[in-house]
């Protein structure tokens, strides 16, 4: 691929040397990637403290999956509990399912939920905010970086707390073998603004090879198509992977394997015809 058709790489931002940080916890039904950007809807009472509190401090707060969640009967929620060492945590929740304010048009249902958290989570920082149409408020988030959730405590508001330690990626180009998937990305970001998620996605992978030596318009926005992270990050986007799968790629250790992992499944996602 031309080379001035991936833009000007970004100057990282600077973050404060790597050690453990505390960070509200916004437990939801999504995995948020790296550089990912997403709206999501707000109405509990602890998550508009929690937006109220992250713009007030110019802090960012942590997006973390639940793996899943289910109503219990029972009436006295650990909501003190400590969790040490964990991959997962079980807690209960009072109040309302944790990933009710994700995009839902229902009201939320209260009552205790037990609650499995993933342990790794990705920060995120508001870049915007609004009133959506029916009153509430809407947040617009950015990825930034991936963080281990080491201990987990409940606030008097029953906003989750969380003392984490960042996870530092490397900066690795695009190794040879897997340039396909860069391709990939940038016929689908190419095509995106016009056609829906499944016919671009279908799109771009019969025009991969194409897009290899063809001329690439500078679209809105940064391209780093030379970044191993930035490529497996936002194919873990576009493909329509199962939440568990996001995941597994949002923990993996390197953007490599997180690459070659994208390559294995590919396949999946081409019709048998060609």
């Amino acid at each position: 691929m031309s080379k001035s058709s991936r833009g000007k790489k970004a100057a990282p931002e600077a973050h404060s040397p790597i050690e453990n940080m505390e960070l509200s916890l916004f437990p939801l039904g999504m995995v948020l990637n790296p550089g990912q950007r997403t709206s999501l809807r707000i109405f509990e009472q602890r998550y508009l403290n929690l937006v109220r509190e992250s713009t007030r401090n110019n802090r960012c707060f942590g997006i973390i999956s639940v793996l899943q969640h289910s109503a219990v009967p029972v009436t006295d929620p650990a909501s003190d509990a400590m969790f040490s060492g964990i991959e997962s945590v079980t807690l209960m929740a009072a109040e309302s399912a944790p990933d009710s304010a994700l995009e839902s048009q229902d009201e939320p249902q209260h009552g205790l939920y037990e609650v499995q958290l993933a342990a790794v989570g990705c920060e995120a920082r508001i870049v915007d905010f609004y009133t959506l149409p029916d009153g509430l408020l809407g947040i617009e988030v950015i990825g930034e970086r991936r963080f281990r959730l080491q201990t987990l405590s409940v606030r008097d508001d029953g906003l989750h707390v969380g003392h984490c330690e960042p996870m530092v990626e490397p900066n690795q180009p695009v190794p040879a073998e897997f340039s396909l998937l860069a391709d990939l990305v940038s016929a689908f970001l190419q095509q995106g603004a016009n056609q829906g998620q499944s016919s671009v996605l279908e799109a771009a992978l019969q025009a991969s090879e194409q897009t290899r030596s063809a001329p690439k318009p500078v679209l809105p926005g940064v391209w780093e198509l030379d970044d191993a992270a930035w490529v497996g990050y936002r194919l873990s986007e576009i493909l329509p992977l199962d939440l568990d799968e996001r995941q597994v790629l949002l923990e993996m250790d390197t953007p490599n394997e997180r690459l070659q992992r994208l390559l294995d499944w590919l396949p999946r996602f081409q019709r048998d015809d060609e």
